[in-house]
C-alpha cells in the first residue's frame, strides 16, 4: 500500500536538528513569555512553583502579564463573540508557566522539524498558526453549555492547541512509526500514541484540571483533517499547475512542414474533384 507522503527519514529523540519555521517559534514564545514576567515583576507570583498555592494542576489560575495582558490577550469566548477577534491568534503566544511554556515548546522541538520537512517551511508556519486558531474556538461549545453553571468564562492562553495539531500531523505522516516515550522502553507505533494522546486528555477532563482540553481536542481534529485532506490538494494544485502551462513551441521548421502538408492535401482534394 502506498503511502500519501514521502518521508523516511527516522525520527531521532535524542537531538533532532531544528528547523527554521520550528526554531523562530520556539524563540518568539520564550520571549513573549519573558515580557509577560517583565510585566508581573511588581507581584513575581507567575514563575512555575509560585507562593501560596496559586497553581492547579501544570497551569495557574491567571497567565503572567496581569489583568490587562489576558484580557486583551488571551482567549475568552464572551469576548470573542463581541468582536475580540484577534484573540484566537494572540492567545497562543502566551503561557500560563514555565512548565507551561517548557512543555509545549518541547513537543515542538520533538515532532516539529518532521513536519516541517515534508510540508514545508511555509506551509507549516501556516498550519501551526490557523490550527492553533481553530482549536481554541472549540471552547464556544462547552462554554456557552455551561455558562448557566459557570456564570464565568475561563480564559485560554498557551500553544498546545497548534502543538497538539503538530504532532497528530506528524505521527499521520506514517503510522507504523515507533515511539519511545519517556520513561517507559516500550516502543508504541503511531496508532498506540495518538491512543495516549485521547485518553490522557480524557483523564485531564475527568480530574476537572485547568487544562483546555477542548483546545487539545479541536487541535488534534484540526491536525487529523489537515493531514487527510492535503494529498488531494496537492494533487489537485499539481493538475492546476499542468492545465495553465502554455503548449511547448513548435521545434523551428516543423510549423511550415505542417502547413505544407495541408496545402498538398487540399491540392489533392481538387484534382480529385475536376476530374
Amino acid at each position: 500500500m502506498t503511502r500519501p507522503y514521502e518521508y523516511h527519514e527516522p525520527i531521532r529523540f535524542l537531538r533532532p536538528p531544528i528547523t527554521w519555521a520550528v526554531q523562530r517559534l520556539i524563540l518568539l514564545n520564550t520571549v513573549v513569555f519573558a515580557w509577560q514576567l517583565v510585566l508581573d515583576i511588581p507581584s513575581s507570583l507567575w514563575i512555575d512553583g509560585a507562593l501560596a498555592g496559586r497553581f492547579t494542576g501544570f497551569y495557574p489560575q491567571h497567565a503572567p502579564g496581569g489583568d490587562v495582558v489576558n484580557t486583551w490577550l488571551g482567549f475568552q469566548s464572551d469576548l470573542f463573540v463581541r468582536g475580540h477577534v484577534w484573540k484566537p491568534l494572540t492567545y497562543q503566544f502566551l503561557h500560563g508557566g514555565l512548565s507551561h511554556l517548557f512543555w509545549n515548546m518541547l513537543l515542538l522541538f520533538f515532532f516539529g522539524p518532521g513536519l516541517e520537512r515534508t510540508v514545508g517551511s511555509r506551509r507549516f508556519l501556516r498550519f501551526y498558526v490557523v490550527c492553533g486558531a481553530v482549536a481554541v474556538l472549540a471552547n464556544l461549545i462547552p462554554d456557552f453549555l455551561s455558562v448557566g453553571a459557570l456564570h464565568r468564562f475561563p480564559s485560554v492562553t498557551g500553544a498546545s492547541g497548534a502543538v497538539m495539531g503538530v504532532v497528530v500531523a506528524f505521527v499521520l505522516i506514517d503510522l507504523d512509526r515507533e515511539y519511545l516515550l519517556f520513561p517507559f522502553p516500550v516502543p508504541v507505533n503511531g496508532r498506540a500514541l495518538l491512543l495516549i494522546l485521547v485518553v490522557i486528555n480524557v483523564l485531564y477532563a475527568l480530574m476537572q484540571t485547568n487544562v483546555s482540553v477542548a483546545t487539545h481536542f479541536g487541535g488534534m481534529a484540526f491536525g487529523y483533517v489537515y493531514m487527510r485532506l492535503l494529498p488531494a490538494y496537492n494533487r489537485w494544485a499539481r493538475e492546476r499547475r499542468v492545465r495553465a502551462r502554455p503548449a511547448p513551441p513548435a521545434p523551428p521548421g516543423e510549423e511550415d512542414e505542417e502547413l505544407g502538408k495541408i496545402i498538398d492535401n487540399i491540392l489533392k482534394f481538387k484534382d480529385k474533384e475536376w476530374k
